[in-house]
Order: C-alpha cells, then sequence, then structure tokens
C-alpha cells in the first residue's frame, strides 16, 4: 500500500508540475507575437485545446491506476516510480 500511495504522490506532483509549465506557456509565447490580437487568440485557443486533452489524460490515467491499485497488483507507475522512491523513501524497503 506505501509503495501506491507514494507513487500517487509523485505522480500528482508530476501531473501539477507539468499543467503549470502548459498553463504558463501562452503567456510567455504572446510576449514574441508581435500586437497581432488574432494570432494571440489561436494561441490561446490551441493552449485550451492541449490543456484539455493533457487533463483528459491525467484523469483517465489516475482512473486506471487507482483500479489496478483496488485489485491489489503491483505495479509501477513510469517515472512516478523512480521519483517517489527518490523523495519518499521508505525504510527497510527496497522497492
Amino acid at each position: 500500500m506505501r509503495l501506491h500511495a507514494r507513487q500517487a504522490v509523485a505522480f500528482g506532483c508530476i501531473a501539477s508540475a507539468t499543467f503549470l509549465v502548459l498553463l504558463g506557456l501562452p503567456p510567455i509565447l504572446s510576449l514574441f507575437i508581435a500586437s497581432s490580437t488574432h494570432a494571440i487568440i489561436v494561441l490561446y485557443a490551441i493552449a485550451l485545446g492541449i490543456d484539455a486533452l493533457f487533463a483528459l489524460f491525467v484523469v483517465v490515467s489516475a482512473v486506471r491506476y487507482s483500479m489496478r491499485a483496488a485489485r491489489g497488483e503491483l505495479f509501477d507507475v513510469p517515472l512516478a516510480a523512480a521519483l517517489g522512491a527518490r523523495l519518499f523513501p521508505i525504510r527497510g524497503d527496497d522497492g
């Protein structure tokens, strides 16, 4: 159970950090676009679509992982397992 808990925390941290980057890109990119209002609106519309797709991906992944954990499976969440093991080591646990 502790294995899944630390992977869930790491997964949430990774998803949150990625979301912050995705949400911060349009304002930063709009600084480099000349004063074209149309281009900025198009940029924000594209970014909103990317944000929605990423949110859907995160929700679907989280539900799939929670269903697997509820069935008692032991599995590693890619990237979150390594980050969770580094950030939240469990004493006396090898994995």
